[in-house]
């Protein structure tokens, strides 16, 4: 994890959120269901391929003589010579990210191009209960994950639900947590999934009935938020 914030909070807020290791080949499916303008999505890409947070501000110090812009270039050019190497690895990261809003996907792809990750995340419109990561068939009289024979990969979902005006008219704060337990905990995969997830009301996120503990409590945006983090237990089949 990158322990600390920098002056952008933005990138920053989700790369503290997203407990992914730097390195790569690391066996795990990065999914954010409700990615936004994909902030959460883009960081864990940039995590994986060894980018920080920082690398589109201006030099630390800038104004004083302790300011170093050179050295700050150089840096950067380094990071970015191991980025273009990564993307040549077979064990390029995998994130997969989904809104329901087409303009807030759009915004989404154009930020990861902008930050040179659009080639690592999938991108897809929907709601997370029919993404293909999550969403079930019927096989040999049981439900099985759509992916089950493409892939073993552990699954890590990280999010930030709506809420307010993000919200679709028919759905409230505790509907959306509620929907995606159920969706997290009747998966019939047999890989492990993982769950860091933010929120405003630490009442209606125990509610929903994901076995998470609190990892962290900040500000963001103006707003108290936590985040609860943890481990699902493995489903049972599903006859």
């Amino acid at each position: 994890l990158r322990s600390q914030f920098s002056n952008n909070s933005d990138e920053s807020f989700a790369a503290v959120d997203s407990p992914l290791p730097s390195s790569r080949g690391t066996n795990r499916v990065l999914f954010d269901p409700f990615c936004g303008s994909g902030t959460i999505a883009i960081e864990g890409a940039s995590l994986q391929l060894g980018l920080p947070p920082g690398r589109f501000h201006p030099p630390p110090m800038e104004g004083t003589s302790f300011c170093n812009p050179a050295l700050w270039e150089e840096m950067k050019s380094k990071a970015m010579m191991s980025v273009s190497r990564a993307k040549q690895d077979d064990d390029l990261v995998c994130v997969a990210a989904g809104d329901i809003d087409p303009k807030a996907l759009d915004a989404a792809k154009a930020n990861a191009k902008r930050a040179g990750v659009d080639d690592c995340i999938d991108f897809i419109k929907g709601s997370f209960v029919s993404h293909p990561l999550l969403k079930q068939q019927l096989k040999d009289g049981k439900k099985t994950n759509v992916l089950d024979d493409a892939t073993q990969q552990s699954l890590l979902v990280v999010a930030n639900p709506p809420y307010g005006k993000r919200l679709s008219p028919d759905e409230t704060k505790s509907t959306i947590y509620r929907k995606l337990a159920n969706t997290l905990l009747s998966s019939s995969s047999s890989r492990s999934i993982d769950c860091a997830i933010i929120g405003k009301d630490l009442r209606i996120m125990r509610e929903a009935g994901m076995p998470l503990d609190v990892a962290f409590s900040t500000k963001h945006g103006g707003l108290n938020v936590v985040a609860m983090a943890g481990s699902l237990p493995k489903p049972k089949d599903i006859s």
